[in-house]
């Protein structure tokens, strides 16, 4: 059945509807037009075959750009998603850029002392040539006495020997005095050098006296000879003797030993000494003395050109065992000599 259909035209321009077809009574426009049809269905046919596909027609021109239209509401914040891509080959290098200005100093680091594992020693190296020798440095200071190590074991008896005075003489006051030996040890012939005393003044003559008794001879013979000679260390206290000599040689009537001598047999004894020393400096005043088993004998003290000499000669009838030492009062003296000497005389008296 066939529908009945009408056309009718519309403007796009203004849209008012209008039905002319040669242009919009109302805008005057000729460009566009909506074609409206209304049909009025009526009962379907069969199928008709699929007719050919028409030719493509002409591209129309393109239309005016219409009016912005107004900006819409913002829509809500969407959820951030990060895809990483894979990463893309390496590019290649680009040329070096042109140097840029220095930057400014950055502040001061932190050292950090790394120190790395010792690494193994080294091969010897050869030995160099021999430097020449230094100058010799100054001579140090002489150092203390050492002790005095122990008496060593007692010798063989020695072959008996004589003792005999060969002269004595009487030096100047100044002098030291001395003793030398112009025989042997077993002969022995001693000559003495004693330094005369200084003459005192004359004293007033005394009264005459009263006659003594009748004396008795009393033979007197030498019987040992101890003498020593020479510099000793000064020290405060008993003086360290220089080595001794014995006559006749072996006997043991006299003995010495560190800082004393002893008279070992009991009987008359002549002993003597002079100390000879110059000050240390300006220190004064030392004194030496003699003491017989803890007695201290008077001596006489004389001073000559800077030096002073110190002596005395004393007798005593000892007993046996009987110590005989030689002091010093101060240290403040070099150049010290001591000579001493040390007789035992045998004694027989006779009406």
């Amino acid at each position: 059945m066939i529908k009945p259909f009408s056309i009718f035209f519309a403007c796009n321009s203004c849209g008012c509807g209008c039905n002319g077809f040669n242009g919009c009574s109302s805008c005057g426009c000729s460009t566009s037009r909506t074609i409206y049809v209304n049909t009025f269905t009526g009962i379907t046919g069969p199928t008709g075959a699929v007719g050919p596909v028409g030719p493509t027609g002409a591209t129309g021109a393109t239309g005016a750009t219409g009016a912005t239209g107004a900006t819409g509401a913002t829509g809500p914040t969407g959820v951030a998603v990060a895809i990483t891509g894979p990463t893309g080959p390496t590019g290649a290098t680009g040329a070096t850029g042109a140097t840029g200005p220095s930057g400014a100093t950055g502040p001061t680091g932190v050292a950090v002392a790394i120190t790395g594992p010792t690494g193994p020693t080294g091969a010897t190296g050869a030995t160099g040539a021999t430097g020449p020798s230094g100058a010799t440095g100054p001579s140090g200071a002489t150092g203390p006495s050492g002790a005095t190590g122990p008496s060593g074991p007692t010798g063989p008896d020695g072959v008996a020997a004589t003792i005999a005075v060969g002269g004595v003489t009487t030096a100047d006051p100044e002098a030291t005095a001395s003793v030398t030996n112009d025989g042997t040890p077993e002969a022995a012939v001693l000559n003495f050098v004693i330094p005369r005393g200084a003459t005192g003044p004359q004293g007033p003559e005394g009264p005459q006296g009263t006659p003594g008794a009748d004396g008795t001879v009393v033979p007197v013979a030498l019987q040992n000879i101890l003498a020593a000679s020479d510099s000793i260390v000064p020290a405060a206290g008993n003086i360290i003797l220089p080595p001794a000599t014995v006559y006749p040689a072996g006997s043991a009537s006299i003995t010495s030993a560190d800082d004393t001598i002893t008279l070992v047999d009991p009987g008359l004894y002549e002993i003597s000494y002079n100390l000879g020393y110059t000050a240390n400096g300006a220190l004064t005043g030392a004194t030496a003395s003699l003491s017989v088993d803890s007695v201290q004998i008077p001596s006489t003290v004389r001073s000559l050109e800077g030096e002073t000499q110190v002596s005395a000669t004393y007798f005593v009838n000892a007993d046996a065992n009987t110590p005989v030492q030689f002091a010093l009062s101060s240290e403040n003296i070099q150049n010290a000599n001591l000579t001493i000497f040390v007789k035992r005389y045998d004694i027989t008296a006779t009406a």
